[in-house]
């Protein structure tokens, strides 16, 4: 009787290992440029090993190491790469940010503005480490109500007029 239950269960464990699947990660992950050199003729990895990998240009790792782990949910981290984040404050000449500062904005991610003087506000957006600009301050001059200053905007001089 023990003869017939180690050999069904042997039977058992050898028909299960044909449905189970070998769990690989493929090296056409989205945005990566290139992968770990010795891993460069094979088009998969297989799981729970760790590779070096870049990015495009545009973008950054997200992995502080640069190296992704094949899981069996894929990748690790995953997403692999983002795009770019940007990693200054706009420079509006004449222009007053309306948004927190913070040392780093994720792409997509808009800032407030508003022009010296002005009600209306405006926005700047990060794309790609890049601001882009929908509007901008150049040639406003600001003005002070009590002493109506004027300023040259194009060539920072202040000068005074009297009030009637």
């Amino acid at each position: 009787v023990h003869f017939f239950i180690i050999l069904f269960t042997l039977i058992f464990l050898v028909e299960m290992q044909v449905f189970v699947k070998t769990v690989t990660c493929s090296k056409t992950a989205e945005n990566v440029y290139s992968w770990e050199s010795s891993w460069h003729s094979r088009h998969t990895v297989d799981i729970d090993k760790t590779v070096w990998y870049q990015c495009y240009s545009e973008y950054v790792e997200t992995s502080p190491t640069g190296r992704a782990t094949c899981t069996r949910r894929g990748w690790e981290p995953n997403p692999l790469c983002k795009e770019k984040p940007c990693t200054t404050q706009p420079h509006i000449e004449n222009g007053e940010m309306l948004s927190d500062m913070m040392t780093e904005y994720d792409h997509g991610e808009s800032l407030q503005f508003r022009c010296e003087g002005e009600r209306t506000t405006f926005s700047v957006t990060c794309q790609s480490g890049e601001w882009e600009k929908e509007k901008s301050c150049e040639g406003k001059c600001a003005q002070n109500r009590s002493r109506r200053i004027l300023k040259d905007c194009n060539k920072g001089k202040v000068s005074f007029q009297k009030s009637f």
